[in-house]
C-alpha cells in the first residue's frame, strides 16, 4: 500500500495530463486499478478514501471519456448496494462521489438508465425509516436527493405523498435531512403546477399518488421562473383544493413539535422554503408570525438571518411596523453586548445600514447605498455611540449610521453629536497610538463628506482643523492625508476642503515651523509639497521659497540622497506644468541652478539641468508639453518638433546629460598582499570593540559577545583597498582627462556597499599602471555572508569636453583573506586582569558553542561543523613560523603543542583553529566554525600555505 498511496499522492497534486505522462503514469490503468481496488475485499478503509476522494476531486482528468464516466458511475453504485455494514464511513464517500459525478456530467441526459438506477438506490435507502444502523447514511441520501431535485427542478414531485409520509413517521435526529428534502420537492411541485398551462395537474394530485398524469411532466428539466417574478402576479395560481392541501401541509410542519428541534440552519432553510411556497400560492404569510416572535428574542446569527430574509421576502405583508421596530432594537442590543463576537456584530451594522425598504420592488429592496429603517429615531441612535471596547471597524460602522441618522444642513448640533462621538479616536491618532486609528479617522471623515460635502460648514472646519493636528504632530502619517485628499478630489471634483487643507499645510511647513523640524520627516513633507504644487489655486512661490531656503540652509546637498533629490525635482516639475512661471523664473532656475551644482548625486545633476536648459529656452505652453508627456514615439516626435525651434536659439547647445560608453579606459585592481608577510594591525580596520560594564561572572561572556555582534552595525563592516588606474587603451591619449570620478560598487546577497568613491581627478602620471604610488580607493563593504562573490563596479565621470560618461569596470573580487577579522573580547571582560586568559576562556566558549551546534542532517537548523586539515611541506618547522607570523593578529594562546588562532567573520560568524605538528612532515588543523559553507574557503587559504618556498 506504500506504493499505491505515493502514486495516488503524486496524481494528487499534479493538475496536468502531459506531467503525469511523463512521471509513468497511465491514466487509464491508475482509472482501472482504483476501480478494482474499490470493488475489492480489501478493508483498509484509508486507503479507499484517498482512491474514492480521489475520484471526484480528479475527475476531469479521470472521467475524460463517456465510457469510463459510465463505467465509474455503475461500479460505484455496485458497491453502494453490496454495501452490509452502512455504519463504516466508506459508503458515505461513495454516495457523495456517486451525487457529484451525476451533477457534473450530467448523467440524467447521457445515461438515463444509471441515473434511475442511482434514484432508486437512494430513495431505497432514504425508505428505512428510523432504522438505527444506518442513520447517517440515510440522512447523507437525503441531502443528495435534495441536491439532485435542485439540479433538476420537479423531478421528484410525482412521489411528493411519499415523501410527506416518510417525514412524519421518521422520528430519529437525521428527521431534518428529510424536512429539507421533501420542503424542497414541494417548492418545485408548486412551480411547476403554477406555470404548467395544462388544467389537469393540480398538487392534490401529487398529495393522492395520481402519477399518470404528472409522472412524465415532472421528470422534464423545466425552466422554473424565479418565486419573486410569480408573485407579482395578482390571480390566484392555486385551485381552492390545492391551497387547502398546501394549508394543511404547512400548518403541520409550523406546528409540529420536531419543529423546534431543527438546527437554526435546517429551520433557515425549512422555513425559506415554505415562504417562496406561500408567495407563489398567494397564501397568507401570517403562518411565519409566531415563528418571528419566537426567534427575534434570540442571539443565535442564523436565526436573526431567517428573519431577516423573511422581511426581504415578505416585507409589510408579514411585518409590521411595530416588528420592524422589535428588530432593529434587537440588532442594536446585539451590537451593544460585549459577550457576542465583533465579528458577528459588523454583520448586524451591515443589515441596519441596508435594512430592506418596503417601498421598492421584491428582490430590490437591499442595494449598497446605505438606507437606514423609516422609522429612525433618536432612541435608536443612542445605542449606536462608540464605547471603550469596541475596535476600530466597529467604531467606524458605528459612526457611518450615526452619519446617516442626521438631516442634512448646517446644523451645530449635529457637528456637535458627531465630532464628540470621535473624540476617543482622535485622541488615539494624535498621539500616534497605531496607523489603523489615522487610517480609520480618514475613513469617516470620507463618509462625512460624501454625506454632507460643503453644506456643512461647521462639520467641515472640525474635520480640517482635526487633519492639520495630526500632520503636524505627525508628519509620518504624510501619506494617510495624501490619500484622503486624492479620494476626496476624486470624488468632488469642486469642493474647497481639499484645497484648505493643502493650503493650511503649505503655509504651515513652508513659512510656521523652522527647518530644524522639517529635516526629520522631509520627504514627508516634501511629498505634500509636491501635491500642492500641483493646484493652479496655490501660489508657488511659498513653495519655490522653502526650496530656496532648504538648499542653502540645510547640508542636503552635501550628503546627496537620491530620494530627497528626486523629490525636490518632482515639486520643480510639477510647477512649471501647472504654473506660469514667467513671475517666478528666476526663483525657479536658482533651485535648478544649485542643485546642478552643489547636489552629491550625479543623476540629480543631470536632471536639474535639464530642466533649467528647458526653463530658460523653452516657451511655457511648449514646457508644460513636454514635462506633460508620455514616453510613446508619438510624443517623442512631437517633443522634438516643439523644441527644434527654442532650443537653436541657445548660445551654446545641450548635449544629452548622460552618455553611456563601453569603456572609459579605466581599470580597477586590488592591492595584492602578501600571503606569507606578517599582518601590519595598522592595515586593518580597528578591531570589533565590545562594551559591557555590567560582566560579573565568567560564563556570562559568550551571551554578551553575541549581544554585542548583534547590536554593532559597525562591526560587520570591512574595507578593500584598490588601485585605479588609466589602461593601455588610453595611455598615449594626452588630451583626454577625467574628473569628478564616482565609483559605484553594485550589491548582491552577500554584500552590501556602504559609500560611494568620488575622485576630484584622476591624474596619468602617476595613475599609469597598478603599481606603488598609484591613486587607490577604500571600498567599504558591509558583510552580510562572508562568502567570497565578485560585485560589479560602475563608474561615473566627467571629461575634459563637458560630457558625463557611464561605463562598468572590471568587477572587484572579494576572497576570504578579505573578510577576516580578529576575535573581539569585550574591553570590560578580563579574568586577573589576563587578556591571553580572557581570550583563552572567550575561544573555548565559542568552541563549546560550535560542538553542540553541529550540522548532522539537513534541515536540522544547526550550522556548525568541525573539520580536520592536514598540510604538508618537507620544513614544519618553517610551515609552522610562517603561519604565526603570517596570523599573528588572529593569535589567541600557545598550549603546549598547539597554537590556537580566533578568526571573526562579519556579521556574526566565526572560524577557529587549533594547529599541532603530526609526524614529521605534516602539520594538523582542527577547524571549527559556526557556518559550515565557510569550511571550503578554508581549508583552500590554509592550502596556500603550503607553496611556502624553503
Amino acid at each position: 500500500m506504500d506504493k499505491w498511496s505515493e502514486l495516488i499522492q503524486a496524481f494528487h497534486y499534479t493538475s496536468d495530463s502531459l506531467c503525469l505522462e511523463r512521471q509513468g503514469i497511465n491514466i487509464q490503468d491508475l482509472f482501472v486499478d482504483i476501480l478494482q481496488f474499490l470493488c475489492s475485499d480489501s478493508k483498509d478503509i484509508n486507503g479507499k478514501i484517498k482512491a474514492i476522494s480521489l475520484l471526484q476531486e480528479r475527475a476531469d482528468i479521470l472521467l475524460m471519456e463517456d465510457t469510463s464516466q459510465e463505467q465509474a458511475i455503475a461500479s460505484l453504485l455496485a458497491v453502494l448496494q453490496q454495501v452490509r455494514n452502512p455504519e463504516t464511513v466508506v459508503p458515505s464517500y461513495i454516495m457523495v462521489t456517486i451525487t457529484s459525478l451525476v451533477i457534473q456530467f450530467d448523467v440524467k441526459n447521457t445515461f438515463p438508465e444509471l441515473f434511475a438506477s442511482l434514484i432508486q438506490v437512494l430513495l431505497n435507502r432514504i425508505d428505512r425509516v428510523n432504522s438505527g444502523t444506518d442513520r447517517v447514511l440515510r440522512g447523507l441520501a437525503c441531502q443528495c436527493l435534495t441536491e439532485i431535485e435542485q439540479l433538476y427542478p420537479g423531478l421528484l414531485g410525482h412521489r411528493l405523498d411519499y415523501y410527506y409520509n416518510i417525514c412524519r413517521a421518521e422520528s430519529s435526529h437525521v428527521f431534518q435531512h428529510y424536512w429539507i428534502l421533501f420542503t424542497t420537492v414541494l417548492k418545485n411541485s408548486i412551480l411547476c403546477v403554477t406555470q404548467e398551462p395544462r388544467s389537469d395537474l393540480t398538487l392534490k394530485d401529487l398529495f393522492n399518488a395520481k402519477l399518470e398524469s404528472s409522472r412524465l411532466l415532472l421528470e422534464k428539466k423545466l425552466s422554473i421562473t424565479s418565486s419573486f417574478d410569480v408573485a407579482k402576479n395578482t390571480e390566484p395560481l392555486l385551485s381552492d383544493d390545492d391551497a387547502d392541501e398546501l394549508k394543511a401541509v404547512i400548518s403541520f410542519i409550523m406546528d409540529s413539535d420536531n419543529f423546534m428541534l431543527l438546527t437554526s440552519s435546517g429551520q433557515m432553510l425549512v422555513a425559506l422554503q415554505l415562504a417562496e411556497c406561500i408567495m407563489v400560492s398567494g397564501l397568507s404569510q401570517k403562518t411565519f408570525k409566531l415563528l418571528i416572535l419566537q426567534k427575534m428574542v434570540t442571539c443565535d446569527l442564523p436565526s436573526l438571518q431567517l428573519i431577516m430574509l423573511l422581511k426581504l421576502i415578505c416585507g409589510h405583508e408579514l411585518f409590521d411596523q411595530d416588528d420592524d421596530y422589535l428588530l432593529i432594537e434587537r440588532l442594536a442590543l446585539m451590537i451593544r453586548a460585549p459577550m457576542i463576537p465583533q465579528e458577528q456584530q459588523l454583520l448586524y451594522c451591515e443589515w441596519i445600514m441596508h435594512f430592506p425598504d418596503d417601498s421598492r420592488a421584491v428582490g430590490m429592496r437591499c442595494e449598497k447605498e446605505i438606507s437606514l429603517p423609516y422609522f429612525w429615531d433618536y432612541n435608536l441612535i443612542v445605542w449606536f455611540y462608540p464605547q471603550v471596547y469596541d475596535n476600530f471597524d466597529m467604531i467606524l460602522r458605528k459612526l457611518m449610521i450615526l452619519n446617516y441618522s442626521f438631516d442634512l444642513g448646517d446644523s451645530r448640533d449635529t457637528t456637535t453629536v458627531l465630532v464628540a462621538c470621535l473624540t476617543g479616536l482622535m485622541q488615539r491618532a494624535e498621539i500616534a497610538a497605531s496607523s489603523l486609528a489615522v487610517t480609520t479617522l480618514f475613513r469617516i471623515f470620507y463618509n462625512f463628506y460624501q454625506r454632507f460635502g460643503d453644506n456643512n460648514k461647521s462639520l467641515s472646519s472640525s474635520m480640517c482643523s482635526c487633519v492639520l493636528t495630526i500632520v503636524k504632530r505627525h508628519p509620518n502619517f504624510t501619506i494617510h492625508t495624501l490619500n484622503f485628499i486624492r479620494c476626496i478630489s476624486d470624488t468632488h471634483s469642486g469642493s474647497r476642503f481639499q484645497m484648505n487643507i493643502l493650503k493650511s499645510l503649505t503655509d504651515y511647513i513652508a513659512s510656521v515651523i523652522s527647518l530644524a523640524q522639517v529635516l526629520p520627516n522631509l520627504l514627508d513633507h516634501l511629498r505634500l509639497l509636491e501635491v500642492a504644487a500641483q493646484q493652479n489655486e496655490i501660489k508657488p512661490m511659498v513653495i519655490i521659497q522653502f526650496l530656496q531656503n532648504l538648499l542653502e540652509t540645510s547640508d542636503i546637498c552635501q550628503f546627496g540622497v537620491w530620494k530627497i533629490g528626486q523629490a525636490i525635482l518632482s515639486i520643480c516639475r510639477c510647477i512649471m506644468i501647472n504654473h506660469d512661471t514667467t513671475y517666478i523664473l528666476k526663483d525657479l532656475c536658482e533651485v535648478l541652478i544649485k542643485m546642478k551644482e552643489y547636489f552629491n548625486d550625479v543623476d540629480i545633476k543631470d536632471q536639474a539641468y535639464m530642466y533649467y536648459c528647458l526653463l530658460a529656452s523653452v516657451s511655457n505652453d511648449k514646457l508644460r508639453t513636454i514635462l506633460s508627456a508620455d514616453s510613446s514615439d508619438n510624443q517623442l516626435e512631437l517633443i522634438s518638433k516643439l523644441v527644434v525651434d527654442d532650443i537653436s536659439k541657445l548660445s551654446e547647445s545641450v548635449e544629452l546629460p548622460v552618455v553611456e560608453v563601453n569603456d572609459l579606459g579605466i581599470s580597477l585592481s586590488k592591492v595584492p598582499k602578501n600571503l606569507f608577510s606578517t599582518v601590519d594591525v595598522n592595515s586593518k580596520r580597528d578591531r570589533l570593540v565590545i562594551t559591557y560594564v555590567d560582566i560579573e561572572r565568567e560564563n556570562e561572556i559568550l551571551d554578551h559577545y553575541f549581544k554585542g555582534l548583534t547590536n554593532s552595525g559597525e562591526s560587520s563592516a570591512i574595507s578593500v583597498e584598490c588601485y585605479i588606474f588609466y589602461n593601455d587603451s588610453v595611455i598615449d591619449d594626452y588630451e583626454k582627462k577625467y574628473v569628478a570620478i564616482v565609483l559605484e560598487l553594485q550589491d548582491n546577497n552577500s554584500y552590501k556597499c556602504i559609500n560611494e568613491i568620488t575622485l576630484p581627478f584622476l591624474s596619468k602620471e602617476i595613475s599609469s599602471s597598478p603599481q606603488l604610488g598609484c591613486q587607490t580607493v577604500f571600498f567599504k563593504i558591509v558583510c552580510i555572508e562572508p562568502l567570497p562573490s565578485m560585485l560589479p563596479v560602475k563608474a561615473i565621470v566627467s571629461d575634459n569636453e563637458n560630457r558625463t560618461c557611464i561605463a562598468w569596470l572590471d568587477p572587484l573580487h572579494v576572497e576570504f583573506q578579505d573578510v577576516i577579522l580578529p576575535l573581539a573580547l569585550p574591553t570590560d571582560f578580563f579574568i586577573s586582569d589576563d587578556e591571553i586568559l580572557s581570550k583563552r576562556i572567550l575561544f573555548d566558549k565559542i568552541w563549546s558553542f560550535i560542538e553542540g551546534n553541529q550540522c548532522k542532517m539537513e534541515g536540522d537548523g544547526k550550522l556548525g561543523a568541525i573539520s580536520i586539515c592536514s598540510l604538508s611541506h618537507e620544513n614544519i618547522q618553517m610551515l609552522l613560523a610562517t603561519l604565526l607570523s603570517t596570523l599573528s593578529l588572529y593569535l589567541i594562546d600557545e598550549p603546549g603543542d598547539e597554537v590556537w588562532f580566533g578568526l571573526h567573520l562579519p556579521p556574526r560568524y566565526h572560524v577557529l583553529l587549533k594547529c599541532c605538528r603530526h609526524l614529521d612532515r605534516y602539520l594538523k588543523i582542527i577547524i571549527a566554525t559556526d557556518y559550515w559553507q565557510l569550511l571550503k574557503h578554508v581549508d583552500e587559504y590554509l592550502h596556500k600555505f603550503e607553496s611556502v618556498s624553503l
